[in-house]
């Protein structure tokens, strides 16, 4: 019997952050830059390094007065390296570890020298946002050099691992890809490395994130699922994988903006992340520039047909195969037609652009080097929104000219279209569940007029279902508070089975096609966090010779586990932080993983650190393909150079010593119950015989990961001039010596 269910909020993932300081929307704000003259001349004298100079930030307006010293400043772009007007990257984090502004790591700085106007690419990145799609906030500023006034330019938002734990899952541990031509997202093959080709210098599928890795599994399984399914199963299995109800708003936007520069038309221009709290691949549009009327490969972009956008013959399977899908088609037409009628007009564009005129026009008027590359005048800028005249071959109509005819024709060939009342974009659990006393939370992104209709379902089999609490509605106990139309359902965990399946039913529809399921039980696997150090100051130093903290892994079954699907997380909303090698652990083996952001240094080196003294740990392994808690573990001691351990190994209770058992068996003494022990190993570091000073029973060399690399009894020295140079640890007696023996 289903326990009383709650409805709540999930934290506001969907909800776009607002601009803030660092993206002022009511006046141009000021950024100086102070830079050793000689770094600034080899800057411009080499436009292809992307080198970053060490230089001074000033950022100014009417509610921040602040400065930086040692940002890195380069310059920015590709074809417009060669413009009068040069466009700059500014990076906080280039020579201080970590750095940021405003929770910036980057700021672009974009000249937008071919736009006589200077709106384009604001006014469509601020209308892909007004529809709910992730794009960059975007500004104006006014840019100094060593003060000299360089002109007025748009301050674009940097898509980075920092982007990403703004609009998507708080973590920015996703791979991150940066798109350029030719990236058709057609398929190469089923190996991962088929995507990592190069052209021109650089990779068209650049991994952004997690470059340690250098892993694009998940792009290639993404492109395999677009390209070779079905047509008619394509809506059971793409969402699984991408986000396509996002991206056919996107694609409406694109070909109404005619932004002909990304995807669609010429294979360039976008990032995809993949959003590890969804598990789905997102499309993120970028470089905005060439829309709105702005052509430079002899089309008329107010005439193209909206459903045959994308070159005929040439591959874009994102576009031209969700197209070949009825229902897609359909969602597609509905927000061509709902974009029109709701913003996209040449009244509504020109009193949005007017504005945005009217605050540039002086710093428009005082840009020195702005007319430079295509002789715009001040008059022409103050023309731009009604008519292209005198603008310029790329200049094909004024905003206002554009809106008016793309809208015109776009409604006339939008086609007769089903409506679709209610879009699911993903139904997933927010978190995994250990026991019976755990809270079952199930979460639904629902969109359209009638979100009220759609209703949660439950099962245990699969067979029969549930409604549970009746349907979403606008003014009931599920109300949408956060307006970021995720709904969540709450319940205790009383099901009496190890799993709960879900899904959610709209118009007589349900969301997933393929039932998802949850365990609402710990796995049997026999796998343990067996110790836990989380305040390692000077006990044992990794083979980078570094003291992070480590936590033992320990296999209590009765034969090998490979540690392929598993992973260690301290958050459970993002369970798979870390995912441990494809390596097995033999049975009573320990092995160590330092818990230290640093997964460059090896395959044992986590991709988190622990974050505060409230940590809980918790090991998952994938089982029939969904995740499953094989151990958790809590509490966890901040207490300096002492281990939290199991008193004994894979036992059920967690203790504090001092006397940490680093790679080796668990022979618990109570933080008040221990033994001094004196003996000093020497020399360290030792090149062939390591003396202990007194004869001990037994003496065993581990190296840095918790391997066991010598293992002697009854000795009082160790002959260690046939291993290899490193970092080792020493246990004798059963007692781990915080010692660092090295050669």
């Amino acid at each position: 019997m289903l326990a009383a269910v709650v409805v709540s909020i999930l934290a506001q993932a969907q909800l776009m952050p607002d601009f803030g300081p660092a993206f002022p929307q009511d006046e141009v704000a000021v950024v100086s830059i102070t830079i050793d003259p000689d770094s600034l001349q080899q800057m411009l004298d080499n436009l292809e390094n992307e080198h970053y100079y060490p230089a001074t930030f000033h950022f100014e307006s009417s509610v921040l007065d602040e400065t930086i010293e040692g940002v890195g400043f380069r310059l920015r772009g590709n074809t417009s390296l060669a413009s009068e007007k040069k466009s700059f990257k500014i990076s906080f984090n280039s020579f201080t570890d970590g750095g940021d502004w405003q929770d910036l790591e980057k700021m672009n700085l974009v000249a937008q020298q071919n736009d006589p106007s200077m709106m384009r690419s604001k006014l469509c990145h601020d209308s892909f946002r007004h529809f709910g799609i992730k794009a960059s906030r975007t500004s104006y500023t006014k840019l100094y050099i060593n003060d000299e006034y360089k002109g007025l330019y748009l301050n674009i938002e940097h898509i980075d691992e920092e982007f990403a734990k703004k609009y998507f899952d708080e973590q920015g541990d996703g791979n991150l890809y940066k798109c350029t031509y030719p990236a058709t997202l057609e398929y190469l093959g089923s190996s991962a490395s088929e995507y990592q080709f190069e052209m021109w210098g650089s990779r068209p599928y650049d991994l952004q994130t997690n470059q340690w890795s250098d892993n694009y599994g998940d792009l290639a399984h993404f492109i395999d699922v677009l390209n070779n399914t079905p047509l008619a199963e394509l809506p059971c299995e793409l969402p699984i994988v991408f986000n396509v109800e996002a991206y056919l708003k996107t694609a409406a936007l694109d070909v109404l903006l005619g932004n002909w520069d990304g995807y669609i038309y010429n294979k360039n221009n976008f990032y995809l992340y993949n959003d590890q709290r969804t598990g789905q691949i997102n499309y993120i549009p970028y470089d905005l520039d060439n829309t709105l009327g702005i052509d430079w490969v002899d089309q008329d972009w107010t005439e193209r047909n909206i459903y045959n956008w994308a070159p005929s013959g040439d591959q874009r399977p994102l576009f031209k195969r969700l197209l070949q899908v009825p229902e897609y088609r359909d969602k597609f037409s509905q927000h061509i037609e709902a974009f029109c009628t709701a913003y996209f007009n040449a009244s509504n564009i020109t009193a949005v652009a007017q504005g945005w005129q009217d605050l540039i026009a002086d710093a428009a008027q005082e840009d020195p080097y702005r007319p430079l590359d295509f002789g715009f005048t001040y008059e022409d800028f103050l023309d731009a929104i009604s008519t292209s005249s005198s603008l310029g071959p790329q200049v094909d109509y004024g905003i206002a000219e554009y809106v008016s005819e793309r809208r015109s024709n776009g409604l006339d060939q939008l086609e007769d279209y089903d409506v679709t009342t209610a879009i699911v974009s993903w139904v997933q659990n927010e978190a995994l569940v250990e026991d019976a006393d755990d809270v079952v939370i199930i979460d639904a992104l629902i969109e359209g007029a009638a979100a009220s209709e759609c209703d949660l379902m439950i099962s245990n089999d699969a067979l029969s279902w549930t409604n549970v609490g009746g349907e979403f509605t606008d003014n009931g106990e599920y109300t949408d508070v956060a307006g970021d139309k995720i709904y969540s359902y709450f319940s205790a965990n009383a099901f009496g089975s190890d799993k709960l399946y879900y899904k959610t039913s709209c118009d007589g529809e349900d969301f997933p096609c393929d039932n998802k399921f949850l365990w609402t039980s710990a796995s049997g696997t026999q796998l343990f966090i067996n110790e836990v150090m989380a305040s390692n100051t000077s006990f044992v130093a990794d083979d980078a010779g570094e003291y992070d903290d480590w936590l033992e892994l320990y296999n209590a079954g009765s034969g090998t586990i490979n540690l392929t699907g598993k992973y260690l997380t301290d958050d459970l909303t993002n369970w798979n932080k870390f995912a441990l090698p494809a390596v097995g652990i033999t049975t009573g083996q320990f092995r160590i993983v330092w818990l230290d952001n640093d997964p460059e240094q090896g395959s044992f080196h986590s991709t988190f650190k622990i974050g505060n003294d409230e940590t809980d740990l918790w090991l998952i392994a994938l089982e029939e393909g969904v995740p499953r808690i094989v151990d958790h573990f809590n509490p966890v001691s901040f207490v300096t150079d002492s281990s939290s351990e199991r008193t004994t190994d894979g036992g059920a209770t967690i203790a504090l010593t001092n006397t940490p058992t680093f790679g080796t068996t668990n022979s618990f003494v109570g933080i008040n119950e221990m033994v001094n022990h004196n003996i000093r190993p020497y020399p360290n570091p030792a090149a062939d015989i390591i003396q202990i000073g007194q004869k001990v029973t037994s003496a065993r060399l581990l190296d840095a990961t918790g391997r066991v690399i010598m293992n002697c009894v009854n000795v009082s020295s160790i002959n260690i001039s046939g291993i290899e140079s490193g970092a080792y640890f020493l246990s004798l007696d059963g007692i781990t010596i915080s010692q660092l023996i090295s050669r």
